[in-house]
């Protein structure tokens, strides 16, 4: 069954959530639902990745590693330009 993260403290739990309950992906819409803040978007991403949780945008696929985490920078920071 899937959880839901409803706000920034709820990334902190998944990262000490119970190892039996791990989550495995974050879910958004599009990235400009997940941060209109670029330093916040950072920070969470950083967060979930140290937790082993993939981000996942429905309407922005940004692919995985180091060109994914590049894409939803940018990404990032035109959603804080016209936030």
């Amino acid at each position: 069954p899937g959880q839901q993260l409803k706000n920034r403290e709820s990334a902190y739990c998944a990262k000490a959530a119970d190892p039996a309950e791990k989550i495995d992906a974050f879910v958004v819409y599009s990235m400009s639902r997940f941060s209109r803040s670029l330093r916040h978007q950072l920070e969470a991403e950083d967060i979930l990745e140290e937790a082993g949780v993939q981000i996942i945008s429905i309407t922005d696929p940004m692919g995985e590693g180091e060109e994914g985490k590049f894409s939803r920078s940018l990404m990032g920071l035109i959603n804080e330009k016209y936030a």
